[in-house]
This record gives structure tokens, C-alpha cells and sequence, in this order.
């Protein structure tokens, strides 16, 4: 593909630039030149960038990080709790005398320690220890000064408790019931990074491809243009020879000025469609218009097996496998609701041993290690709500998620299918197109041969030539278009039947940035997921 020369630029009748490639130019912000020196991309370029600036891609990361922290925070739901507590406390209580009535003090200080834990299956289990330093002081007799301290007394006191929900709260289903949940929502969140993935892939090299047909159709409107001018000046010359009326030029002043506003309309629409693909790569819009497909040759696409191809968008489609997710994890729901309002039924157990010594701390210690003061309780606790409205409506409402999700699952089911076969179709028509454009461009080229050896034998008129060079144009961008529309549409049944996730999820990162975009890092890649 040639572009326009100089002498397309400066000689045109629209002047040097033009008003439209001067309109152009205010609109986009960039003159044509900036464009023609911006960033050359291929597949693997497109693709790379994407990776670590899309926001799409990059929110859902954060997403999944989201998720995947709720997981651990309820890993670690069931794990051992140490307690400690000190206390100093004074009190003073009146007590009952035979004619009045009498104060007592009383200066404590205590210390405790205990250790907690509650299991999966709902039993809480507890280790208390203990001890208490306290002084008593009464008065004899009312309203006198005489007192009697007793004390000071040293206890000690160990307890082990266990609480067994029989009802309410029984079983891992429930004790795991949060835990289950925040990992099928992880599982979730993981198909819908590998959802906005895929789309992104998909609308990347899309956007991509069509960048590339734009430029080269771009290509095509300069060669078309260029050969315009040429003729125009080359009638200018015979004019000025005087072996052609002045007349005769302006069919070629009028073929040349349309040709010079296609070029310039296809110049614009290059700069839109950068600015599409590099909205897509994150990039600055400022910039984003600056870029070129490098890539030379467009791949030819082969036919795809329905059968194969259907089955796969249903098998390896992630919406599909997403939706799949979430009926998991309303089914996980049934399992826990309306479990608050169920009756309770817990067993109650403990086993403790006391000390004390007054004013002597041996004693408190051989009376709780030889278990003198042993104390044991077993003991049931029952509640029961008076009403069971609530209970079984939130039941209901369970099931009826898992009936929506299971109907959403067929639908993705169907519409996957249905997608599937609509570009399957799409993509058969494309590569007739192309078998269909590349004739016509043949017989098209061999007409403008035709039509210039007649024009210049004096058998045709320049309009039958300009009709056999439009029909050459269209036919040209017309086998250019057919090509790229295979591509897309091969895109797009990758997308749908999860070989685009194959083929590139290697490069998707498996955490989002560790600072936010403002500070400028870029993803982190761990690995394939």
C-alpha cells in the first residue's frame, strides 16, 4: 500500500491541508503528522498492555483479592482465643445488726486468665483459671470504732466448661456454613475475573484487528487518491500543451477533491478507532489516538466444527461457569436458613475445682491441687420461638434462588449455544465474502485495464473510467473487510467457547496491583491461574 504524496497534500484544490483535515486536526487535538509518529502495536503488544492497565480487568482482580481475603478471615473463625483480666475492686455493704444495722468493707484483687474455643461442629469449649486476693473489715457494733479484719483470703479457682449445641447450631453444615459460603463467592469471583478477562481479550483484538482494516483501507483510499491526482495534473499538462479543452479537467479536478475527502474521512476514523483500542490498553486519551497496527499479513481462518464448537460454548464458556458458581452458592444457602430461628437445645457441662487460705497462700494451693473442693454441673438449656413464620419464609426464600439460579444456568446454557451458532454463521458468510470480494477485485482490476486501454483509444469517456476504478476501490476494501470480519467473528466464538482464556491466560494476572493506579505500579503476575 502506498500513501498519499506530498503533491496530494500541497497540490489538492482544498489547499495544503484542507478544512476537513483542518477540522480534524481541532477535533482530535493532534495534527495528522503526531498521529503518523505514534506507537506500532502487534497482537502480543495489544495484548501485554492490556494486562496491566485495563480498568475493567483490573477491578475485577480487586474483586476476586476481596473474596479471596474473606476466605481467610473465616479460616481463621475457629481458632483458639486467650483471654486475661485483672480487677482491683472496694466495696462497702451495709449488713442487718440485732437493733440496727452495720457496715462491712471489703478490698479485693483479682486475676483471671482463660482460654476459648469454639469447633466447626458448634461445640464451645473453655479452660478458666483464677485467683483472688481479698480483705474483709466489719464493724462489731454499730456506730463504734471497733472493727474485725478478717483475711487476708487467697482462692483459687480452675473451671473447664463445654456448651454442645443438640439443635440449633449443630453440625459442620452450619459451623461451616460461612466459611463454604466465602469460598463458592471466591469461586465465583474467580469466574468473573476469567469473564472480564475473556471479554477484554476478545474486545482487545477485536478492536485491534479493526484498527488494522481501518489503516488499510486508509491505504487503499491514498493509492486511489494518488492515481487521481496524477491524472489531473497530467490533464493540466495537456491542457497547457494545448491537446485538450479546459473543460476536459475539471472531471479530474472533481475525482481528485472526492478521493482527498475519503482520504481525510478515513483519517479520522483511524483516529477514532486508536482512541478506541487505546481506551481499551488504559491508556490517556491524550495519547490514545497515537497508535498503529503493525502487523502486516491478517491470518487466514479455517471453518469451525458446529458440533465441537456448540459443546465447547457450553463445557468452557465462563459465563456459563460463573452462573454455575452462583447456583452453588444459593444451594450452600438452603443448608443454613432460617437456622437462627430454629429451637435451641445446648447441653451444658462443667467441672471445677476451688482453694483458699486465710492469710496464707500453701493452703489454697493443696486444696486445689487435691481436688478437696470439687464441684461439677451438667445441665440443659431450651429455647423455643413462639412463632415459625420466619423461619420457614426464609426457607422459601432460599429455595426459590436455587430455582432462579438453576433457570439463569439454563439460560446462559441456551444463549451460549445460541451465540455460538450465530457466529458460527457469521463467520461462514465472512469467509465467503472473502472468496466472493477477491473475483470481484480480479475482474475489476482487469476492467480498469480495460477501460484505460478504451480511454485512451478514444473509446470510452473518463466517466467509465472513474466507474471501473470505484468498482476496483469497493471491491478491494470489500475483500480487506471480509477478511477482518472473519477474524472478529473467529474472535468471538473463541471468546464464547474459553479458547481465548486457553491461549492467553498465562499473561492474566492473579492479583490486583498493590497500590492504587494513582501511584502508578503496575500488576503483579503470579503465574498462570
Amino acid at each position: 500500500m502506498h500513501y498519499v504524496t506530498n503533491e496530494l497534500r500541497h497540490r489538492s484544490p482544498l489547499g495544503p491541508l484542507g478544512p476537513m483535515a483542518l477540522a480534524a486536526a481541532l477535533l482530535l487535538g493532534l495534527p495528522t503528522s503526531a498521529r503518523a509518529q505514534g506507537t506500532r502495536l502487534n497482537e502480543a503488544d495489544a495484548i501485554g498492555e492490556a494486562m496491566d492497565h485495563n480498568p475493567s480487568l483490573r477491578a475485577s482482580l480487586h474483586d476476586y483479592q476481596q473474596a479471596h481475603q474473606s476466605v481467610l478471615a473465616e479460616e481463621s473463625l475457629y481458632i483458639p482465643t486467650w483471654l486475661a483480666d485483672a480487677g482491683v475492686t472496694h466495696s462497702e455493704s451495709p449488713r442487718l445488726a440485732q437493733d440496727s444495722t452495720t457496715i462491712s468493707k471489703s478490698d479485693s484483687i483479682d486475676l483471671g486468665t482463660e482460654l476459648r474455643h469454639t469447633f466447626p461442629w458448634g461445640t464451645a469449649f473453655s479452660v478458666r483459671f483464677e485467683g483472688s486476693r481479698t480483705t474483709t473489715t466489719s464493724q462489731l457494733v454499730p456506730g463504734s470504732d471497733q472493727t474485725v479484719t478478717t483475711g487476708p483470703g487467697y482462692s483459687l479457682l480452675g473451671r473447664v466448661a463445654v456448651t454442645q449445641p443438640l439443635l440449633r447450631g449443630f453440625g459442620s453444615d452450619v459451623g461451616e456454613a460461612s466459611l463454604r459460603q466465602a469460598m463458592l463467592s471466591r469461586t465465583a469471583a474467580e469466574r468473573a475475573r476469567d469473564r472480564a478477562a475473556s471479554e477484554m481479550l476478545r474486545d482487545v483484538l477485536e478492536a485491534y484487528w479493526e484498527l488494522w482494516y481501518v489503516e488499510r483501507a486508509l491505504g487503499i483510499e491514498q493509492e486511489a487518491a494518488g492515481l487521481a491526482i496524477r491524472r489531473r495534473d497530467d490533464a493540466k499538462r495537456q491542457v497547457a500543451a494545448g491537446s485538450m479543452a479546459p473543460v476536459a479537467v475539471l472531471p479530474f479536478e472533481t475525482r481528485a477533491a472526492e478521493l482527498e475527502q475519503s482520504v481525510l474521512a478515513s483519517e479520522a476514523q483511524g483516529q477514532q478507532q486508536s482512541l478506541g483500542l487505546g481506551l481499551l490498553l488504559g491508556r490517556d486519551p491524550t495519547t490514545a489516538d497515537q497508535l498503529h497496527a503493525e502487523t502486516t499479513e491478517i491470518p487466514e481462518v479455517p471453518p469451525r466444527n458446529r458440533e465441537a464448537v456448540l459443546q465447547a460454548a457450553v463445557d468452557q464458556s465462563v459465563v456459563v461457569a460463573q452462573q454455575k458458581a452462583q447456583l452453588a452458592l444459593a444451594r450452600d444457602r438452603v443448608t443454613v436458613a432460617g437456622e437462627a430461628e430454629r429451637p435451641r437445645l445446648d447441653l451444658e457441662a462443667y467441672v471445677q475445682t476451688q482453694g483458699l487460705g486465710n492469710r496464707n497462700v500453701p493452703p489454697a494451693l493443696e486444696q486445689f491441687g487435691t481436688f478437696d473442693a470439687l464441684s461439677a454441673h451438667v445441665g440443659l438449656v431450651f429455647e423455643l420461638p413462639l412463632m415459625g413464620g420466619r423461619r420457614s419464609a426464609q426457607r422459601r426464600a432460599a429455595e426459590a434462588s436455587v430455582d432462579a439460579n438453576r433457570e439463569r444456568l439454563y439460560a446462559a446454557e441456551q444463549q451460549a449455544k445460541a451465540e455460538a451458532a450465530a457466529e458460527l454463521v457469521r463467520l461462514e458468510q465472512a469467509r465467503r465474502r472473502v472468496q466472493l470480494a477477491a473475483s470481484m477485485a480480479e475482474v475489476a482490476t482487469q476492467n480498469v485495464e480495460a477501460q484505460q486501454k478504451r480511454y485512451e483509444q478514444g473509446d470510452a469517456i473518463t466517466l467509465e473510467v472513474h466507474e471501473a476504478e470505484d468498482e476496483l476501490r469497493r471491491a478491494q476494501l470489500g475483500v480487506t473487510r471480509a477478511k477482518v470480519d472473519a477474524v472478529q467473528a473467529n474472535i468471538r466464538i473463541d471468546h464464547l467457547t474459553g479458547e481465548l482464556l486457553r491461549r492467553y491466560g498465562h499473561l492474566v494476572p492473579s492479583k490486583a496491583p498493590l497500590r492504587p493506579r494513582r501511584e502508578g505500579s503496575a500488576l503483579r503476575r503470579l503465574g498462570p491461574f
